[in-house]
């Protein structure tokens, strides 16, 4: 297990020894799973099939659903907010954004006391984008600009912690995200600041 744990892991992106294999990747954790029923494995095949990974770029959200689901009901936080995300957006399930703010709000506040105890690892960045998401386009809430706002800068916060702390997959990218929505959030402040 610990072997292929290791290869699967290594072909998730490529690095030094494998290049990136998404099929053969997505075969491994297939396997793991099923020895295992580990949740994290869960996790890891929901985002393959999820960005579609190993079927060419075309999402199996079915498959991601199942995975998330699993690595949700065992507190994954990934996989939360990814089936906030699915729920939100309507992504091969049927759409509700309430459901999907109320899944994002329950671990906000586990998430917000774990980096305030120091641990710059676990995935506030990640969480308060979503919600800053949700109040800057009304998902299931008003619009609501300062608050949007105010989870926006936690997030940029958090994932320059979590980036001196340790490197995560797609830290570079949610990094990105956040900046842009900062800086989006902070002109329509101005905007509405003028009128």
């Amino acid at each position: 297990v610990g072997a292929l744990e290791m290869k699967g892991y290594s072909l998730y992106g490529g690095n030094a020894l494998y290049d990136e294999d998404w099929n053969e990747c997505c075969e491994i954790f297939e396997k793991l799973y099923e020895i295992t029923n580990f949740p994290g494995y869960a996790n890891t095949l929901g985002y393959i099939y999820y960005y579609g990974r190993a079927n060419g770029g075309v999402p199996e959200y079915d498959k991601a659903f199942k995975y998330f689901t699993i690595g949700h009901l065992d507190g994954f936080f990934e996989s939360t907010y990814k089936l906030a995300d699915m729920l939100a957006n309507g992504m091969g399930v049927p759409k509700n954004p309430r459901k999907a703010t109320m899944l994002v709000a329950d671990i906000s506040n586990i998430n917000l006391e774990g980096f305030c105890q120091g641990d710059f690892t676990i995935k506030l960045a990640d969480v308060a984008l979503r919600l800053g998401c949700y109040f800057e386009n009304g998902t299931a809430i008003n619009v609501d600009l300062e608050e949007a706002y105010k989870y926006y800068l936690m997030a940029q916060y958090a994932i320059i912690k979590r980036m001196e702390t340790e490197k995560q997959y797609g830290d570079k990218s949610v990094m990105e995200r956040i900046t842009q929505a900062v800086d989006r959030v902070k002109k329509k402040l101005e905007e509405e600041d003028k009128t």
